[in-house]
Order: structure tokens, then C-alpha cells, then sequence
């Protein structure tokens, strides 16, 4: 948004004064212009112009300064001349001794029409050169009056003052209205605050709970509450009329959401995982977002959008306003995290985390293009930077990281001797890297100054573009060449692996230390499961974490082995032969007494998905029907995400019912279903 000069009542003022004195001290001429009639009257007016000039003067420095950004060198092709004398010598003047600046128009820059009219009346109002160094060099150090007796102000220069006092005046009504409307903003978000904190302490049997399941964004509000609802509605509904700059972090997405009450609970889940309102919002348990006090998110997160309110709207159509508004983002999470020097391990811990969610949104990229636009990756990136550097200083200034726990394992390129939070930073580190080479191949080093390219969708400069591409490139050729098959949702399956054992590393920090800290404020679907190998025991499974031996398991009547098989082979290659349990893939370990106890414990405890051929063979072998009860007992423990449903033909099965989803092997080859397997492995849903 285009921002007006903060002057403009005392410039209509002065405009007010120069147009009464010009009444006063002029008389018409022929072809529209004004000649002053006497010698008070040439002075009456060279002040009211030297008042006008000056406010002029201001408000077009107050455009520049809100818009503009300053250069070390001046644009190719100018050159500033200067010399004590009007007649010379000239010389150039050096760049050092320059003060350049340069905005953009439209847009989120400056209004292209106000500062045009702005531009002339400053050239209408000021002390002309020529006329000034002609009086210096004939009265040296007199004090030089803009009009004589005589003079005429042309009616060009007059419509060009009249032009832009004409503008201003538009500019001040629409001024006081956009500060009217800011007000009401204010006044409503102070109310709805009120109101939520109010429904937060009211008494209730039962808490509130607010869920949403990771990547598809699906919303369920509370259904115990009857006040909830509409005041998220009413929230929700203000969201879109809301200044850009007050809604950081909210997400362009959530605000097209058609239902306002779902816009808001989505916006107040963004904040959460962003760790911007401090409040826990995941359900380990159920592997879906949850928040457990909706009310008190809520007020967070209008309280949030109040403070954000006090911020000046910089714009953030540039790279430059980008890297600043990621500044300010990584400040934030640090001051969050706690101001005092037994807080570093929080800062650290903080930084570490928001970084390594925007390098593993960018390592994603390198996998499916798609997955971010070249603007979402400046963000991405810049984010990264500002974090990553941030993190390194305390980490380096203190002994955050050697007094932070261990959790032993080996990852992709790094040994996690140390802690998964040094894998996770390292990992950011590493992506860091590859986007500051490419966008020194691209775009050139940044240094001090930040070049005004345009990163906005749906049209970003090109060589943002280029950035991007070339970004994507140095991922798939160097920084993760050691793994080129590393597919797409392996890295989603690693991202949330890596979530865990950083969450549960600050849990046992918190316990060191005896001190509180945010642990749960990680957004689930972009940390990490899996950048660290943990150690096993004999069967396979984590001994410390829990994590299961097997991450798929079949379930399946020998006449549909050849399906099954051909299944095992594709999943195997993807998930590893290891990790994933078919029958005649063990069968030394299978030849043992108590089979039937050994198999109800794999089902039930050592796998993560369980894949079921149900049908009519089915429920007629006693195998099977074995391990439908472990299968049966995983439902009823509410771990209905373990199971996947596959029909094999019409047979009733007792405990499935025709609410129960599946895939049909009928309509599938044994290589579509391999794929699905995959997929609903890697969403963990």
C-alpha cells in the first residue's frame, strides 16, 4: 500500500496561506498568470512560497524515505557536477559523498500521481539556481528574496500548484478515512479479544478442543461450546479487510477460505505452528494438529494482529522488504523464546526449529518443483537465513549445544553423536548453502545492498526465477547428491522422525534445567521424522522412542499371494527390505512354537500400517481371523490410522462394515496399490 506524506495538514495549511497572500498581493494578467504589484507584497509572498516550499519539500523526502532504499552508487549514466562558483570549474562529484536513494512506483511503492504533482510544486516553489547564484555573485551573503516587484508566477505554474494541492486534499480525505477504518479494526479485535478470553475462563465440564488434519487443512471446531463459533465467524470475517502487514504469518490461503469460522480456526492454527501465540497444537497420539484451548488461541492471536497493527507497512513486494520482515520474524521467535542468558538454550532451540522448517519446505522443492512458487521461496529462504544465522551466533557465543541432550544415531550425511537439534541445524545449514551459491550465480552478492527485485506473485523478477531453478539445481547435483532417489514423501516420513526426537530432546532439557519450555509450538507436518537411524534392539524396534519395528505390515488369505508379493517387492524397494513384514520374507524367524502369540504382537505393537485383503477367504482362514483380532484391537485403541483396507471381493467380514473405506484390487494393479501404500504411509494419516 502506497504510503502519503504524514505532513499534510500543515501542507494544505501553508497551500491555504499562499493562496490568500497570492489574492492579496497580485493582480491577473493576460494569459492566466499573476504579477505582484508592489515590493511588501514581493516579500509577503516570497515568504508564504518559502513556507510552502518547505512543507513540499518535506512531504516529497517523507515519500522517498517510507519507499525508497539507499545506494552506494549512483544509477549508470548520471553523473553530479559541483563547484563553489556558477561559473565553474565543475567537477564530479564522488559516490561516497552521495546520498542516492531510489523507489519504486505503484503498487506497494509510491503513488506514481502524487509523487508527479508533488515533483512540480516543488520545481514551482523553489528558490531558482540560476536566480539565486546571480544575486550571490552581485549582493554576496545577502538575504535573497524569491519575487520582486514585477515578477509573474506563470498560470503553468500555478496549475501545477494547484494540482497537487488538489491531491493532497484527496489524500487527506482518504487518509482520514483509512485511519477510521483502522480504528473500527482496532475496536473490533479489542472486543473479540475480550470475548474470548471471557469464553477461555468460563467454567465448563469438558475442555474445548479445536483439531485439523496436517496437509489437507480440514477443520473440526468445537461442537461443546455454543458461543465458540460465531465469535470465530465474526473473527474470521474481519480477517480479509485487514491491512496485508497485519495478517503476517496468517497465510494468503486462509484468507480465500470461503467459511469465515473455518478462516479463522485456520489462521489461528498457521500462528500456532508458525510459534507465534505460544500455545500447544499437537496431538501425538492422533498424529493431528490440536489445540486445547481455542479461546485462548483466539485471543493470542487478536492481541497478535493488535501489535502487528503498530508495525509500519514497509510493503513486501521486494527482496529487501523480505529479508527485513524475516528479521523481524527471527527476532521475535528469540525474544519468545526468553531475554535472559540461562535462555539461550530456548533461543537456540527456537531458531533451530523455524530454520529447519523452511530448509526442509525447500528441500522438498528440489523433488516437486511445484511445491513452492519463486515468491514462497524467497520467503522460505530468507526465513532460513535470518534464523540460521542467528542460531550459529548463539550457538557459538555460548554452551547451548554441549549442555543440550543426546540422542545417538546416524543420519543422512551427518553422525547425531551429539543431538538431533545439531542434525537438524546442520541439515538447514546445508540448504543454506546451496541457496546462497545459486544466488550468487543469479542474482549476485547481496552485501549491504540488497538489489529491488520484485518477488511478488504472479510475477516475480526473472532472475528471482533464475534463483529458484538454480537453487533446485545445486540440491539435486551436490548438496543431497547422495541421495538421488530420496523421493518426495520420504522426506515428509524423515521431517516428522527428526520432530520427534527434537521434542522429545527439549522435554528432557526442560527437565535439566528445571525450567520452562515451549516445546509443542513445532508445526508436525514440516518437522521432521527421520534425518537421525536410531538405535534398535534385537527385534528391530527403538528401545528408548517406541518406534516400530516394521513400517508396513500384510495381512492377507494365501489366494492372493502372487498380488501381494508382487506389492511386498515395490513397497520393499521404496521402504526397504527390512521394514516390512511378509510372511515369506522371514521365514526362519516365523518357524518357532507360539506363532500365534509372536504374530498377534507384531500386528498389534511392531508396525506402523497395517495392510489388509479383506474378502471372503478371509474370514474362513484361521490364520487370518488370528490376526483380524490384533488388527480389531489396533481400531478399538483409536489407532485407526495404522489400518488400510483392501477388498478382494464382495464376502462379508465380521467387524467391517460398509462405512469402512478400502481399495478395491479388482479395479487396481498390484502396482497402483503399491503406490497408495506409499502415500499413506508417507501422510501418516
Amino acid at each position: 500500500m502506497a504510503a502519503f506524506p504524514t505532513n499534510i495538514p500543515s501542507l494544505l495549511k501553508a497551500f491555504d496561506n499562499f493562496y490568500s497572500t497570492l489574492d492579496a498581493a497580485t493582480v491577473p494578467v493576460d494569459g492566466g498568470g499573476r504579477r505582484i504589484g508592489g515590493v511588501a507584497h514581493a516579500i509577503a509572498m516570497s515568504e508564504a512560497t518559502a513556507t510552502l516550499y518547505g512543507e513540499l519539500a518535506a512531504a516529497y523526502n517523507a515519500v522517498f524515505s517510507e519507499h525508497g532504499r539507499p545506494l552506494s552508487n549512483p544509477p549508470a549514466g548520471i553523473t553530479l557536477m559541483e563547484s563553489d562558483s556558477p561559473d565553474g570549474p565543475w567537477s564530479p562529484v564522488k559516490p561516497e559523498h552521495m546520498n542516492v536513494k531510489m523507489t519504486s512506483i505503484g503498487g506497494s511503492g509510491a503513488d506514481a500521481v502524487l509523487l508527479a504533482a508533488l515533483s512540480s510544486a516543488v520545481e514551482v516553489a523553489a528558490f531558482p539556481a540560476s536566480k539565486w547564484n546571480n544575486m550571490q555573485a552581485n549582493h554576496p551573503g545577502a538575504d535573497h528574496q524569491r519575487w520582486h516587484l514585477g515578477n509573474v508566477i506563470s498560470e503553468a505554474q500555478l496549475n501545477a500548484l494547484s494540482s497537487a494541492a488538489k491531491l493532497l486534499q484527496l489524500a487527506a480525505t482518504k487518509g482520514a478515512k483509512r485511519q477510521e477504518r483502522i480504528s473500527e479494526y482496532r475496536d473490533k479485535l479489542r472486543r473479540l479479544a475480550e470475548s474470548f478470553r471471557e469464553l477461555h475462563e468460563q467454567a465448563r465440564a469438558e475442555p474445548l478442543i479445536m483439531t485439523r488434519v496436517p496437509n489437507t487443512h480440514e477443520v473440526t471446531l468445537p461442537l461443546n461450546n455454543a458461543r465458540f463459533y460465531p465469535l470465530a465467524a465474526e473473527a474470521g470475517a474481519l480477517l480479509p479487510d485487514l491491512p496485508d502487514h497485519w495478517r503476517f504469518g496468517i497465510g494468503a490461503e486462509v484468507v480465500a477460505e470461503a467459511d469465515p469460522a473455518k478462516r479463522w480456526a485456520n489462521g489461528v492454527f498457521n500462528l500456532a505452528a508458525e510459534g507465534l501465540i505460544g500455545v500447544a497444537n499437537w496431538d501425538d497420539v492422533n498424529r493431528v494438529e490440536c489445540i486445547n484451548e481455542p479461546g485462548l488461541a483466539s485471543q493470542l492471536v487478536c492481541d497478535l494482529l493488535l501489535n502487528s497493527a503498530k508495525r509500519p507497512n514497509r510493503g513486501r513486494g521486494n527482496l529487501a522488504s523480505r529479508i527485513e520482515a524475516a528479521g523481524i520474524r527471527a527476532d521475535e521467535i528469540g525474544q519468545r523464546a526468553g531475554d535472559k542468558p540461562s535462555q539461550d538454550a530456548a533461543k537456540l532451540f527456537a531458531l533451530t526449529c523455524e530454520a529447519f522448517v523452511a530448509a526442509c519446505a525447500i528441500a522438498k522443492m528440489s523433488r516437486k518443483p511445484e511445491v513452492l512458487s519463486a515468491s514462497q521461496f524467497v520467503t522460505e529462504q530468507t526465513v532460513l537465513e535470518q534464523c540460521v544465522e542467528r542460531a550459529e551466533a548463539i550457538a557459538k557465543g555460548s554452551k547451548a549445544i554441549a549442555q543440550w541432550p543426546t540422542s545417538p544415531g546416524t543420519t543422512f550425511s551427518w553422525k547425531a553423536d551429539d543431538s538431533a537439534l545439531e542434525v537438524a541445524l546442520s541439515f538447514a545449514r546445508a540448504i543454506l548453502s546451496a541457496t546462497l551459491y545459486a544466488r550468487s550465480m543469479t542474482v549476485g552478492m547481496l552485501g549491504h545492498n540488497v538489489p529491488d527485485l520484485r518477488v511478488d506473485d504472479p510475477d516475480p523478477n526473472q532472475k528471482v526465477r533464475d534463483w529458484r531453478d538454480a537453487t533446485i539445481k545445486e540440491l539435486v547435483d551436490h548438496t543431497l547428491q547422495p541421495l538421488p532417489a530420496w523421493p518426495m514423501w520420504e522426506i515428509m516420513r524423515d521431517e516428522q522422525r527428526l520432530g520427534s526426537l527434537l521434542r522429545d530432546e527439549s522435554r528432557r532439557a526442560t527437565d535439566m534445567a528445571n525450567e520452562p519450555t515451549e516445546t509443542s509450538n513445532m508445526r508436525p507436518a514440516h518437522l521432521a521424522k527421520g534425518l537421525t537411524r536410531e538405535p534398535t534392539d534385537g527385534n528391530g524396534a527403538n528401545p528408548d522412542t517406541g518406534t516400530r519395528r516394521f513400517k508396513v505390515a500384510f495381512s492377507f488369505p494365501g489366494e492372493c499371494r502372487e498380488y501381494v508379493r508382487e506389492m511386498d517387492r515395490l513397497i520393499a524397494a521404496q521402504l526397504g527390505d527390512k521394514c516390512v513384514f511378509y510372511d515369506e520374507r522371514h521365514e526362519a524367524e516365523l518357524a518357532r512354537p507360539d506363532l500365534d502369540v509372536y504374530l498377534l504382537n507384531i500386528y498389534h505393537k511392531e508396525a506402523d500400517l497395517l495392510v489388509v485383503f479383506e474378502g471372503s477367504d478371509y474370514e474362513r482362514k484361521e490364520w487370518t481371523r488370528l490376526e483380524w483380532r490384533a488388527i480389531r484391537q489396533v481400531i478399538k485403541q483409536r489407532q485407526g490410522h495404522r489400518v488400510m483396507f483392501f477388498r478382494l471381493d464382495d464376502g462379508e467380514v465380521s467387524g467391517m462394515f460398509s462405512i469402512d473405506g478400502y481399495i478395491d484390487v479388482r479395479t487396481h494393479s498390484a502396482q497402483q496399490s503399491a503406490a497408495l501404500v506409499c502415500e499413506r504411509y508417507a501422510s501418516g494419516r
